[in-house]
């Protein structure tokens, strides 16, 4: 029996993971110490939103596994090189419990499924992390026979990753005398929420390289083919991620180059992006024309970063996702263009605190001041009141709904409120995220890149899809928020504005197809700034 559990009330649609149905049936339910107390239950959860240590586990751990499907069709591989997904849940057979325990870890979005403590399920499930977790008062009434329970239960999981939670400092005192006195795991395995997570993050990486070295490891032996080639390379590109993840993460680029590219502005240079040893320099049209000019940019530029210098025209590499065809939600007909309301929400005066308008947020490419929206089919909803052009990818468009379609607004996709704030960019990257596209509906992803990629002076972000075979956004779904859920709170982060980079010609890369995104409180900012008000965001 497979089971989802959320920590609030998200639709079907929100998550869309399939746990495999091992299971059928309830393990068997040993009693505590004789005591009628709740039966120990072994859960695995997979999880999609977590705490922002696991952003990289995550987004590891979702392109090994592509790539381990890959190789799988093409030759025989070893098991023990397939990347775990989740975790371990050892604890009382009831729901509340499991929620409090994930709670504690800062698991917000995750599915369940209880397994059956068979020889044959546990060798699968051996070497992921795993947690014991009980009710309040369970410590301070430990005896013989519990103990005993409980190394039953920690014999058929890796000794190595068992880490026991518990629900404040004082109980994690009482914890921490049990796990001396009966010798059940290291007492720096004992957390409780406030305390020190580190060594159980860490236990998620550490299980994760022994995966990829086995892997491969494993390709080491193949025959190497184009297509082998081409796995091993991505999968060592992750690896060297992995393994960086405690570095402190310094760019290559100096001052004196930043400074270059900054100076360059006024001379057409528009943006850069940072991939890997390569730097990678956008120009308009005029640049290219100006030979003897981009060559003065471009030698200045080579001789202040050490690594290849690429210049791109950059309608080349970022083309505006808007189309001209049926079937999508927003509709620019003097443009004869389409992309998608990203979300609605009520503009109120900050000094009065009452409402001025409904309005919703679209691309500025889509849609700009003096526009008519409409829907697909041409009926017009609204008029857009900012930005002035279409020329700054930085801004949102705000569009004034008529009055008399507002009780027509189909508004909400899942019944959440969502926050727009800014976030650090520690915390985002390679954070799991989603969006609603007019095209495409909901897609999956990950931030890709944060840092060190900016167009017009300004960060973006560069996003990849979780399905190999689809992107994450395509034409018709510029506009479209960009999403993910930190600590149970659904925020809005960015704003879709383009794609198709696949043109930019990086040896280092192993993203195609990525989504680009501008940050969404920004924009917003902008817009609200001198104005006297504020924009309350209605449910997507």
């Amino acid at each position: 029996m497979t089971t989802s559990l959320m920590k609030r009330s998200i639709e079907n649609e929100l998550v869309n993971l399939q746990v495999p149905q091992k299971i059928k049936r309830k393990s068997r339910s040993p009693r505590l110490g004789g005591q009628n107390i709740s039966s120990l239950q072994t859960y695995k959860i997979i999880f999609e939103f977590g705490p922002p240590q696991l952003n990289l586990f995550r987004y590891i751990t979702k392109k090994v596994g592509i790539l381990w499907k890959e190789a799988k069709e093409k030759c025989n591989l070893k098991d023990g090189g397939k990347p775990t997904n989740g975790l371990l849940l050892i604890s009382e057979d009831d729901e509340r419990t499991v929620n409090d325990c994930l709670k504690v870890v800062g698991f917000d979005v995750y599915h369940l499924e209880r397994l059956l403590e068979t020889d044959e399920v546990m060798d699968d499930e051996r070497k992921s992390v795993c947690i014991f977790y009980f009710r309040e008062q369970f410590w301070k009434t430990m005896n013989k026979a519990r103990a005993q329970t409980i190394r039953e239960a920690l014999r058929r999981v890796s000794n190595t990753n068992v880490f026991i939670l518990t629900t404040s400092d004082v109980e994690r005192d009482e914890a921490v005398e049990c796990c001396k006195r009966f010798k059940l795991c290291p007492i720096s395995h004992v957390i409780s929420p406030a305390s020190d997570k580190t060594a159980f993050y860490d236990a998620f990486y550490k299980v994760l390289e022994k995966e990829l070295q086995i892997f491969l490891s494993d390709f080491e032996t193949r025959t190497s083919t184009r297509q082998i080639y081409a796995i091993k390379y991505k999968l060592n590109f992750l690896v060297e991620k992995l393994q960086s993840r405690n570095a402190s993460i310094k760019s290559p680029l100096t001052k004196q180059c930043l400074e270059i590219i900054k100076s360059s502005r006024k001379n057409s240079v528009i943006g850069y992006r940072l991939l890997g040893n390569e730097l990678h320099i956008y120009e308009n049209e005029h640049l290219r024309t100006e030979t003897e000019r981009r060559s003065e940019i471009e030698n200045c530029i080579k001789n202040n970063f050490k690594g290849e210098v690429h210049f791109r025209p950059l309608n080349k590499v970022l083309k505006p996702q808007c189309t001209v065809r049926c079937g999508d939600y927003l509709r620019n007909d003097a443009l004869g263009i389409m992309g998608t309301i990203g979300m609605f929400g009520e503009m109120k005066n900050t000094l009065e605190n009452h409402s001025l308008h409904t309005v919703a947020l679209s691309s500025p490419h889509v849609i700009s001041s003096g526009d008519v929206a409409g829907t697909s089919t041409g009926e017009r909803i609204g008029e857009c009141i900012w930005p002035g052009s279409k020329a700054n990818i930085h801004d949102v468009s705000i569009i004034k709904i008529d009055p008399s379609v507002i009780n027509s607004l189909q508004r909400t996709h899942f019944n959440e409120n969502i926050t727009v704030e800014e976030r650090p960019y520690g915390s985002l990257r390679y954070r799991d995220v989603f969006k609603y596209g007019a095209t495409t509906g909901r897609t999956s992803g990950s931030i890709e890149q944060i840092n060190d990629f900016q167009l017009f002076d300004r960060d973006v972000m560069a996003i990849s899809s979780d399905d190999p075979e689809n992107p994450f956004s395509t034409n018709g779904d510029s506009g479209a928020i960009v999403l993910t859920i930190i600590d149970g709170k659904h925020y809005g982060i960015g704003v879709i504005y383009g794609g198709s980079l696949e043109d930019r010609e990086a040896n280092s890369s192993i993203t195609e197809n990525e989504s680009i995104a501008i940050f969404l409180k920004k924009a917003i900012d902008k817009f609200t700034a001198g104005k006297n008000v504020t924009i309350e965001f209605d449910k997507i």
